[in-house]
């Protein structure tokens, strides 16, 4: 926004942000200072400002001429729904009766599985009870349902009227009519709309599979040390969940080649932990972040173009999937989303794809085709599996030394503030309580094992290397030789 506003000379526009986990006192000093015309926020720090009976937001709805949802559909998640609520109740009894005001809603897949629900005149009601079968539903399922009715929440807490305006710009199988005419009849079953899904041109979209969760590590580690080779770029790795990715976090750390460019991103993080993840994340061309789905919305790398988006983790609900690619391919840039799928992923991934429609259902989306080229040879996998065995041993090592660690610790402390004695079988001596010498922590016992792996994770490093040099000397001189032939064959011409 305050790019484009800089184009505006007169009158200037003053825009600022308020968001949760950075200092309310910062925050509150700036609003006093710029009294900004366009205020971007979330609702619970807004929300928290209004409460504090603020000058220039308790002021705001006598001129406020517009209101903009983004990313509507989360806004009314458990955490988000009180204070939205509270904020349109604060703006519809401040405001001048003889004063109009516009409402934005926004969202990459708002009217995605039951766009119904956004419909003026719709009878949500009827709707849901139609959805409400009472057959047994997979999760899938259920989460549609879901979707559903938190988008009939936001139209009916909206106040959305019959003259309300509803573009569908994410639909790329149905003309204008044809939508208008199977909407009234999906409306009365409650069925979802059968719409494809619109994806920048610029993205390209793949599937791995995988024959078990070990070799969906190896893959993983294969992707971003040896394809992106030949198509470097920032690779955005998504996981479902918080220790899902605490764990494969722990395994790349293992390996030199990737630990230095790692980063993490999750919701159990604090704001200034995420915003230096990202920090890290935009200063290297070749950086790598893990990520759960807090990732998959409001990211725009404008700045640092994610090339890669990782699907390690088969996402929830097709709208996930819509929006975790869309981190890549933005602004007209190429992109590659791929889907790692182990044989416990394909029942539900087949789901997936039928829900969005633009990939066939029989095949889901494409193998790795000739972009990728060179595909892994037999030789190249089995050699990223033994380097991703040991990079696993080495972190179970790690893991089992740090917990055993903290383990005795706790129970030296704990004890020292009873004032009990440990038993001497528990392997915790009374020197350990009383400050005397002490045992050698479970790490430094480690470090031996851990030294031999790292040794031999270097040596399997060094000769993928040798390897993989070797073969782009081997093309080098065949192009060369190639193109000498063509000169050549030119001029005898």
């Amino acid at each position: 926004l305050r790019a484009i506003v800089t184009h505006v000379t007169s009158p200037s526009i003053a825009i600022e942000s308020i968001v949760g986990g950075i200092s309310f006192q910062k925050q509150d000093r700036i609003l006093k200072q710029h009294k900004p015309d366009i205020i971007v926020a979330t609702p619970g720090r807004l929300w928290e400002f209004i409460q504090a009976g603020h000058e220039h937001l308790i002021s705001m709805p006598r001129t406020l001429v517009g209101v903009v949802f983004d990313e509507a559909d989360r806004l009314v998640e458990s955490q988000h729904f009180v204070e939205l609520g509270s904020i349109l109740k604060f703006l519809r009894d401040k405001r001048p009766e003889d004063m109009k005001r516009q409402t934005f809603v926004f969202s990459a897949t708002l009217t995605f599985v039951h766009n119904n629900a956004m419909l003026p005149g719709s009878n949500s009601k009827k709707l849901m009870k139609n959805l409400s079968n009472g057959k047994k539903m997979d999760i899938i399922s259920k989460l549609g349902k879901f979707a559903f009715i938190t988008r009939c929440l936001l139209r009916d807490m909206l106040g959305l009227s019959a003259k309300a305006k509803v573009v569908d710009l994410s639909s790329s199988e149905f003309t204008e009519n044809q939508k208008n005419s199977s909407t009234e009849r999906q409306q009365q079953s409650g069925e979802a709309p059968k719409t494809g899904v619109l994806l920048p041109s610029s993205l390209s979209e793949y599937r791995l599979i995988c024959q078990d969760q070990v070799d969906k590590d190896a893959l993983l580690v294969w992707l971003l040390m040896a394809a992106r080779l030949t198509n470097p770029g920032r690779a955005l790795i998504f996981i479902n969940s918080k220790s899902g990715a605490r764990r494969l976090s722990g395994v790349l750390r293992q390996c030199p080649e990737i630990s230095s460019k790692l980063g993490l991103l999750h919701a159990d993080m604090m704001q200034k932990q995420r915003l230096r993840s990202l920090e890290r994340f935009q200063a290297s061309e070749e950086a790598v972040i893990l990520a759960t789905d807090v990732a998959a919305r409001g990211l725009d790398f404008a700045s640092c173009p994610v090339s890669w988006v990782i699907h390690f983790d088969i996402p929830r609900t097709a709208e996930t999937y819509i929006h975790r690619s869309g981190r890549t391919a933005r602004a007209n840039r190429p992109g590659r989303s791929v889907v790692l799928i182990a044989p416990g992923d394909i029942v539900h991934w087949r789901k997936l794809a039928k829900n969005l429609r633009h990939l066939p259902i029989d095949k889901g989306i494409p193998d790795l085709p000739d972009l990728l080229e060179p595909l892994p040879t037999v030789e190249d996998l089995n050699r990223f599996r033994s380097i991703t065995h040991l990079m696993r041993q080495m972190d179970e090592i790690q893991h089992s030394a740090s917990k055993k660690d903290a383990d005795r610790d706790w129970l030296v402390r704990t004890a020292r503030e009873a004032d009990v004695d440990i038993d001497s079988d528990l392997g915790i001596s009374s020197d350990d309580e009383e400050g005397g010498p002490k045992r050698k922590p479970a790490k430094q016992i480690a470090a031996k094992s851990l030294n031999s792996l790292k040794h031999e994770l270097s040596s399997l490093l060094h000769s993928w290397k040798q390897s993989t040099n070797r073969k782009e000397k081997k093309n080098q001189k065949l192009f060369y030789r190639s193109k000498k032939c063509f000169i050549s064959q030119d001029f005898t011409a």
